[in-house]
């Protein structure tokens, strides 16, 4: 029985990525090839991981991208502990968390603060 509940969950992983892939290949289609590469050859268990971690599709997608595109997988790295293993925060409430440092890394990156 586990065997089967193992391979619905990951043929759901894969589907999510898939659909992933497919609503992001016109906006961006670098993102969308990175998705293909790590749906096709990745290390699932860091999707496995954040969806594990929310339940909200949009900040599966940000952290995702996130950690393609900056080759951390934020979920599990030191520097994020003090997010993600705070017991006081939901996953929601963590995964937002991030996405947003990194949108203000980014624009403190580009100057535009």
């Amino acid at each position: 029985m586990q065997e089967l509940e193992d391979r619905v969950a990951a043929q759901a992983l894969s589907d999510g990525l898939w659909q992933f892939e497919q609503d992001t290949r016109e906006i961006d289609p670098e993102l969308a090839d990175q998705i293909s590469t790590y749906r096709q050859h990745g290390d699932r268990s860091i999707y496995a991981r954040i969806v594990a971690l929310t339940d909200i599709g949009l900040y599966q997608r940000g952290l995702l991208a996130l950690c393609l595109q900056s080759g951390v997988d934020m979920t599990i790295r030191p520097e994020f502990h003090y997010i993600m293993r705070n017991p006081a925060l939901s996953g929601n409430v963590k995964a937002r968390h991030v996405i947003l440092m990194a949108m203000g890394f980014q624009r403190v990156l580009e100057g535009t603060t």
